[in-house]
């Protein structure tokens, strides 16, 4: 009895390693809850974005954003720096980043500019 009830503990741990795998290798390009710091601008350089931030004024686009119509909404944001938070596809805008924000704050800290 014992040995039956190990192997349908193994069976379904082989299962749901599979299944994980599986999931895995589907979403390798899309990384969840990352997030950036950077000062917000609106910028549709990269055709699926709306916003992009940089570390810096004089810096190049480091990161792009698109903001769904019910989450995350830049309200008057533009031009400060902000910390957006939400899945990163790695392929939309290549070789940057783009994230699908789903929030965005004011940040706690903000980077220094030389």
């Amino acid at each position: 009895m014992r040995n039956l009830a190990v192997s349908i503990v193994l069976a379904v741990a082989c299962l749901l390693a599979e299944a994980t795998g599986t999931r895995l290798a589907a979403d390798a390009y899309h990384d969840a809850d990352s997030y950036t710091i950077g000062i917000l601008s609106a910028d549709t350089s990269c055709p699926a974005a709306t916003h992009s931030t940089r570390t810096c004024p004089d810096y190049p686009t480091e990161v792009y954003l698109v903001f769904d119509k019910q989450k995350g909404k830049p309200n008057n944001m533009e031009g400060g720096y902000v910390l957006a938070i939400g899945i990163v596809d790695h392929e939309a805008c290549a070789p940057k980043p783009l994230i699908h924000v789903t929030k965005i704050e004011w940040p706690s800290a903000i980077p220094f500019c030389w």
